[in-house]
């Protein structure tokens, strides 16, 4: 196999291990390591290089201009983007999957008015479905939040408040379900132990699909929301 990697050596490590940064294969040993022994190690992970390469070749593909007609993904639908230069209330009209967004005089900054209407949608969202779940769950949160994450899709803290990351705003409510029960157990079991699963899959059966499939959305998500940073 012919890749082109970065040797890191560390006086303390014991073992080998890989990793992606910015596109690029590093490989990280200690100082006894031999290059033999580090091309050996890098072939044998032949099959996982490669994905990870594509799945990084995709994300630095995937681009928005948030432009007039642009096709986008809200609640994992797809609805073209249009752009009105006039004062008004934004909406998605989810029959002709349509997200009208008005353009004030004042800002016509499409992405940052674009992802503000997200952050709304979103939010009253999680509100509903949240509350839901909870119920049907006999548990109590504190608060929800959300954030503009980009490596985690929604995380819990310790004091019971659920934070969902912006990006999350692509995904299909069956992944949004999932998100949710995963959070909220978390309020029962604070670890991905084996009764965490357990809580998980009473409510979620194919929670292990859902995870393989927010894996295919990242890149989209990603590209979606990075212009806020």
């Amino acid at each position: 196999m012919k890749v082109q990697y970065e040797i890191k050596r560390k006086p303390r490590q014991k073992h080998s291990y890989l990793r992606f940064t910015k596109g690029k294969l590093v490989v990280s040993t200690n100082l006894t390591t031999s290059l033999k022994q580090i091309e050996a190690f890098v072939c044998s992970h032949e099959a996982w290089i490669e994905k990870q390469r594509l799945r990084y070749q995709m994300r630095e593909e995937i681009k928005f201009e948030f432009k007039d007609g642009e096709n986008l993904q809200i609640f994992g639908k797809a609805v073209t983007l249009k752009l009105i230069n006039n004062k008004g209330i934004s909406f998605l009209d989810n029959e002709k999957g349509v997200l009208n967004l008005y353009l004030n005089k004042k800002n016509k900054d499409v992405s940052k008015e674009l992802l503000n209407f997200c952050r709304k949608a979103l939010l009253a969202y999680y509100v509903e479905k949240v509350s839901f779940w909870a119920n049907l769950m006999n548990l109590e949160y504190n608060s929800i939040l959300l954030n503009n994450a980009i490596k985690q899709w929604a995380h819990c803290t310790k004091d019971g408040k659920l934070v969902f990351s912006l990006k999350t705003i692509v995904l299909n409510s069956g992944l949004i379900d999932y998100l949710i029960v995963h959070e909220l157990s978390h309020l029962v079991y604070f670890n991905h132990g084996k009764a965490f699963y357990s809580l998980v899959s009473r409510y979620i059966p194919d929670y292990k699909e859902k995870q393989e499939e927010l894996k295919t959305c990242h890149s989209t998500a990603v590209a979606f929301v990075k212009e806020e940073d």
